[in-house]
């Protein structure tokens, strides 16, 4: 899945279980978001080029009281939005 917009620390995101992600599979909280990468061998951090379609973060997570560091939020939803301006 690709995110509307991107996600950021205080986010509440579900984790798809994957071969990478089963152990931490479900509810998540992020604390530390990457700018957008392009799917591509040579990834790019911050702002993709209008041509490139396909994008995603690298996140930092806590579940369960652990730090959980490289997960790909094209893994995750967005359950619940931190900012509270969206509400």
């Amino acid at each position: 899945m690709i995110a509307v917009r991107p996600y950021r620390a205080g986010d509440l995101i579900d984790i798809e279980p994957s071969n990478v992600t089963s152990r931490i599979a479900g509810a998540a909280l992020v604390v530390k978001a990457s700018g957008w990468h392009a799917l591509r061998s040579n990834s790019i951090g911050g702002d993709v080029p209008k041509e490139c379609q396909r994008y995603y973060q690298i996140l930092t997570v806590l579940k369960g009281g652990r730090r959980w560091p490289n997960i790909h939020s094209h893994t995750c939803e967005l359950l619940s939005s931190g900012d509270e301006k969206e509400k």
